[in-house]
Parts: C-alpha cells; structure tokens; sequence
C-alpha cells in the first residue's frame, strides 16, 4: 500500500488507536507515547499491506505487538503513592500496565515450569506430580512406586534442582519441532508389514531421522522434536523393541542404515559411466537374440520387438542380480533386512520386484518407476493375487471364491473364458525356460560383473558417511539396494536414448511365469 494512502487511514480514525492506547494504559502521557509508536510502525509496515481490506487486520496485530514492546520497555513493578503528607500511612497503586506486567510474568514462569516437567525422566516426573500436583505423601508414593521413602525423596530433590536449572535456562526448540522430515522404510526379505506399519505416522520417522548422525538423549529428543517426554518415552520404548533405535548408556541411536537424498544423487552420478555402457551392451546383445528367442514356443514369442526387449533385458537384469547368501531373523517376524530413506522414495528408479514359486509354478514382475503408468503389480494381498497367477499360468478353472480375481481381471492381468483362467503376460514351460535361460547367460554374466562393480562402490560410499553403529550393515544393504537399483538405472538409460518405448496404453511388459512341472 502507498505511504500517501495509509497515512490518511491513519489520519481518519487517529482517535481509535489512541482509544485503544489510552485503554491499555490509563494514563494520558504514556497512551501519546505509545499512539505515536503504534503509527509509526504501521506506516514502516506499508510494503506488507496488499489493499484497504486488510488494514485493520494488519493494524490491530501491530497494535499489539507495539503495545508488548512498551510495557516491558518501560516496565515498572510497582507506583508508590504518598496518600497523606501528615501520616506515615504509604499505599501501593498497581496500575493496568503493573497487573498485565504480573500477569504476563506469572503465565510465563507456569509455561517455564511445564516446559522443564514435560522434560524430566519418567520417575522423576512421576514421583513429581504425584507430591505437587495430587498432593500425595512421600509413602504414598513409595507404596505406589514400589520403592522407600527415601528414594521418593531423593527424587523429589533431583527433580527440584533439574527444574530449578531449566527455568532458568533459553531453550530452542529443534528444526524437527516446525518440520519433522520425511522418513520412508525399506524392507527386503520375507513380507513383515509390521515394520512399515510403525512409520504410518510421523513422530517415529523424526525419532529416526533425529538419532541417526550422533546418538541423542532422550531430553535432547524431546527438545528437537518439541514433543513432550510422556509422549517421546512410549514412542522410544517401541522403537526400541522392535530393534530400529539402540540404547547406548542414557542416549538413544537409530539403528539401520538411512540412505539420504544427498548421498543417492551423489553416488549415482558416480556411476553412470559404468551403467551406461552396461545398458548399451546389454541392449545389443539382447536385440541380437531376438530371433532365437521368438523361435522358442512359449506364450509370447509373437510380441513386437519393443515388448519382447523388454522382457528379454527384465530377465537378464534380474537373473544378475546378486542377493546376500543369508536373511537374519526380525524381532517383529520373518527375516530380512530394514533400512530406510530421509526422503518420498524420490531417487528410486523402480518400485519393486514381486517373485513368487509355489507348488513348482514361478512367476515374476518388474516395477519400473518409468512404467507405473502401464503396469503397476501391487504386493497389496500378495497370496491372494499370487494363486490368480498361478490359475492363469496353469490355465486352471476360475476360483470365484478369491476375491481377488475380478480385481486382477479387472487391472488386465488375466482374462478368464468359460469358466478358465489365462494369463495376459508371458509364460514358459519347463523347457522352453532352460533354452532361454541359456541364450541369455552370456549377457546375464558380464551384466552381475557391472553389478558388482557398483555395489562395491555403494559400499565404501555408504560406509563413509553411515554412524559408526551401523556401518557392519552397509555391505548387505548397498547390495540389496543397488541391484534393483541398476535394473532401474539401465532401463532408465535405454528409455531415455530411445532404445526402449513405454507403450502408451496400459501393458504388462515385465512379467512373466513359468511352469516348471
């Protein structure tokens, strides 16, 4: 707003601000005094106003924080008065600008006091509350507490001098108390959603992401995160069991490995020279096949080459994949390895590969980030999706009670005639499968030999800048990252060189399944 304009604002209703001056502070000099401050921030804020609308919204707030500003500026405890020369009689008048300083002074030190028990250790806290706020005796709360006398008192006299210290202490709250982060888990092994399930909401991902570079007590937490100990204790105590954070003495550490934004944009471009001479090798060869290929009797032969590359590089890029020898045991079920991410998945150039083998049928599907629009095989009821599979490879009659098979009708994944199940996808017997996988062999060995290079490189990478508690882990996660990771790398290469299209409409283009019987 020009100054020109606000300054006749100003000038038409000067009597409301000194009303509002005078209202404060019932003394006509001081209400001058602060009316003139008032204006004079108003008129240094006219940048910040956008139109008339929102000037009294705008002044009112000024008026306030001004009106702040000068009481504790000229704050004065109390005005004494001589009421009576001839006597020796002294009273005390507390003006409205005394009993709004008293107000404002009290509510602060109650906020201070709240603020330093919110932090205190459980017992502390406890044994606290119990004797100020419900008034109970020192037995009471040793009967309670399971302990003596004696160690409620010595308690009581800890909590006194911590609380007696922190009132007097500026505390800043920590950049996770305004902006908690984003922490995304990782889970390879057998399926434990239980792990996935803990970070549903946010406060367990901060805990993480707030532990992970150096190990944090639990008032060090609390502080950073701007949530209280009742509430940070139970959430550390989960953590804890499910063996993702690790005590050390009184502090607390994460306890897997969080590949950052930082690191994964760095590393990859680190590496592109090797995947970017793998996905050129790779598709030459493939393409070199692709008359043999077609010459196998397998549902699918007759694809264009665009989908048939597709297929051929997806088996390729995961019979290369080199996944450690052993999974260890999970307190929360199954075995595996956790780890996880301080972003939205954002690097991730594939969103998973779904493999199944049941009763001698096999049958797998690659999930590019670049093809989530064409195809997208969800893990959501992985069973009940996986015996639809199954039907369809084997070509066996409907099963109408799995609810599941309208679903994957419906998402194109089978189609099903006269009662019978077919797959939409590419399917192998057990011969025509050993005679591809023998034509690819060759391209299948030189691309792991790439593999590997990489994931040697994402270990000694990863090992530079992991805590020190959990660098034993980086070998297997670099592993378990990274070889997806360079399925999703090459692909990438090729779609952006041009070598592979992503169909328009939607289309399984990396699934297939096999019928060893």
């Amino acid at each position: 707003m020009e100054q020109q304009i606000l300054a006749e604002l100003i000038s038409k209703n000067m009597s409301a601000f000194y009303g509002y001056a005078f209202d404060k502070l019932y003394d006509k000099s001081s209400a001058e005094d602060l009316t003139s401050e008032i204006i004079c921030e108003i008129l240094a804020s006219a940048e910040n106003l956008e139109n008339d609308e929102a000037f009294w919204g705008y002044a009112w707030k000024i008026a306030e924080n001004t009106f702040r500003k000068f009481i504790r500026r000229n704050k004065i405890i109390s005005k004494t008065v001589d009421l009576n020369e001839n006597t020796d009689n002294v009273g005390f008048y507390h003006s409205p600008l005394d009993q709004y300083i008293e107000k404002e002074e009290k509510d602060e030190q109650t906020y201070l006091l709240r603020r330093e028990l919110s932090l205190l250790s459980s017992a502390h806290r406890k044994i606290t509350v119990s004797y100020y706020i419900h008034n109970k005796s020192c037995q009471e709360i040793a009967n309670e507490q399971n302990m003596s006398v004696e160690m409620v008192k010595y308690h009581l006299f800890k909590s006194r001098k911590i609380l007696k210290e922190g009132v007097s202490m500026t505390r800043k709250l920590g950049e996770k108390s305004y902006n908690p982060g984003v922490f995304r888990v990782d889970f390879w092994g057998n399926v434990s959603p239980k792990y996935r399930e803990l970070f549903d909401r946010s406060l367990p991902g901060a805990i993480m992401l707030s532990a992970y570079e150096k190990p944090l007590t639990a008032e060090e937490l609390s502080i950073e995160l701007g949530v209280a100990m009742p509430y940070l204790e139970e959430e550390l105590e989960i953590l804890e069991s499910a063996e993702l954070i690790k005590r050390i003495g009184t502090k607390y550490q994460t306890n897997i490995v969080i590949i950052t934004d930082a690191f994964e944009k760095n590393f990859i471009k680190s590496v592109k020279s090797i995947y970017t001479k793998a996905a050129k090798e790779i598709f030459e060869s493939s393409k070199s096949l692709l008359d043999k290929v077609r010459q196998l009797k397998f549902k699918g032969n007759d694809l264009d080459d665009n989908r048939l590359l597709w297929l051929i590089i997806s088996m390729v890029l995961l019979e290369a994949t080199d996944m450690p020898e052993s999974y260890p045991d999970l307190v929360l079920g199954g075995c595996g390895f956790v780890y996880g991410y301080d972003n939205d998945y954002l690097n991730m150039s594939i969103n998973g590969v779904s493999h199944c083998y049941v009763d001698d049928v096999e049958f797998c599907a690659v999930n590019y980030k670049k093809t989530q629009n064409v195809q997208n095989y969800e893990h959501f009821r992985f069973m009940d999706r996986a015996r639809v599979m199954k039907d369809a490879i084997l070509q066996n009659k409907a099963d109408e009670t799995n609810e599941l098979l309208p679903v994957m009708i419906e998402e194109g994944y089978v189609y099903c005639e006269n009662g019978i199940v077919y797959p939409n996808f590419c399917v192998f017997d057990k011969e025509n499968y050993k005679a591809i996988c023998e034509l690819l062999l060759p391209i299948s060995k030189y691309t792991k030999s790439y593999m590997e290079q990489i994931f040697e490189k994402a270990a000694i990478e990863l090992v530079k800048v992991t805590p020190n508690f959990v660098k034993d882990q980086c070998k297997n996660i670099a592993q378990l990252h990274y070889s997806s990771g360079v399925m999703g790398f090459v692909v990438n290469e090729l779609i952006g060189n041009g070598s592979l299209t992503v169909p328009k409409e939607k289309t399984n283009l990396a699934i297939w399944g096999i019928n060893h019987r």
